[in-house]
């Protein structure tokens, strides 16, 4: 198996701080990514920042709240002026909302 590096990428993860976001996060990390740990609580987010930066790797924190476009704007606005412009995104926040995507509202989002 070949090992996947990911040097010089920053990778935003939303619900970073969740099971499947943190451990997600982390193996990012492990490949060579920066990682933005992005979550709704910060205590959460900076818990696996620590378990990234003990392993040598790079990640910051940054409070998100998926529902809220302004939230999004600020955590990409401040992972990219500490870590460099964004290369990639990882989606692993939210709950589960049955709907045709076209009838969906943005606060469904």
């Amino acid at each position: 198996m070949t090992a996947i590096n990911l040097s010089g990428g920053v990778i935003l993860v939303t619900g970073g701080s969740g099971s499947i976001g943190g451990a997600t996060a982390v193996e990012l990390a492990r490949a060579g990514a920066a990682v933005v740990v992005a979550d709704v609580s910060m205590e959460a987010c900076l818990a696996v920042v620590e378990t990234i930066r003990a392993t040598g790797g790079s990640a910051s924190a940054a409070r998100i709240d998926v529902r809220d476009a302004d939230s999004l704007t600020q955590a990409i606005e401040t992972a990219t002026a500490e870590l460099g412009p964004l290369t990639g995104l990882v989606n692993a926040a939210g709950i589960l909302r049955v709907s045709r995507i076209e009838e969906m509202k943005e606060s469904d989002w």
